[in-house]
């Protein structure tokens, strides 16, 4: 084999990483999560009004249904409306509470996935943010702590640390260090896709990826079963 042929080889079995397609689409999903974020705030706070504007009118009127059954004398209506009270008041408290348990498990997951994520793209923020996302859905949190699920969501671990193998493996390109190796995946070498795994840049890889992570890793399996 010439050296010229061997350099080919080697460049199509070690695709170079396409920083400038990286920083465009790390710029686009942080564009795109503060649309998000700004149009979850509207939304809240539309609902928030709405729920306050209802409060305050039911709060009224039971108070005029109040006033009018004690100067009636009423005193069975008025304990009735006293106890109806009561129990939106506790309803309220109730909802508030369960809102910021929600926040504190979510928070909780994100930490987890983000302290994952940090551990294997220490060189990048940007990457890391996006694996978080990814193994944010591997993990559920249960009343013995954090645990790592399949796609179904069934427990499949204990230990949050198993998810590093899986990400080296299914999201190789955002990990460090991975980005070009091509791994040591196995499975079918029916091609799922046109191109070669070793033939795509990075970014065709991310967009194969983001359409269907199960085709992304037939695919580099298919690949590497070529050039054994």
């Amino acid at each position: 084999m010439s050296d010229e042929n061997q350099a080919v080889e080697t460049a199509e079995a070690e695709p170079k990483i396409d920083i400038n397609m990286i920083k465009e689409m790390q710029a686009r999903i942080k564009e795109l999560e503060e649309q998000a974020r700004r149009l979850k705030e509207h939304n809240d706070k539309v609902v928030e009004d709405r729920k306050a504007a209802n409060a305050k009118r039911e709060a009224a009127e039971l108070r005029a249904q109040q006033a009018k059954a004690e100067a009636e004398g009423d005193m069975k209506q008025l304990l009735e409306l006293k106890e109806k009270e009561y129990q939106k008041e506790l309803q309220a408290l109730k909802e508030k509470n369960e809102s910021y348990e929600n926040e504190r498990k979510d928070r909780m997951l994100n930490d987890e996935a983000m302290r994952l994520a940090n551990e294997l793209a220490k060189t990048n923020p940007g990457r890391a943010k996006l694996l978080a996302k990814e193994l944010k859905e591997r993990l559920k949190l249960t009343e013995d702590g954090i645990k790592v699920v399949d796609e179904r969501g069934n427990l499949i671990s204990d230990k949050t640390d198993s998810l590093m193998d899986y990400a080296k493996s299914n999201y190789d390109f955002l990990c460090d260090g991975l980005q070009s190796t091509g791994g040591g995946a196995t499975g079918s070498s029916s091609t799922v896709v046109q191109k070669r795994f070793s033939e795509m840049d990075e970014g065709e890889k991310v967009a194969l990826w983001r359409d269907s992570p199960a085709k992304y890793n037939a695919a580099k399996a298919a690949d590497i079963n070529k050039g054994e």
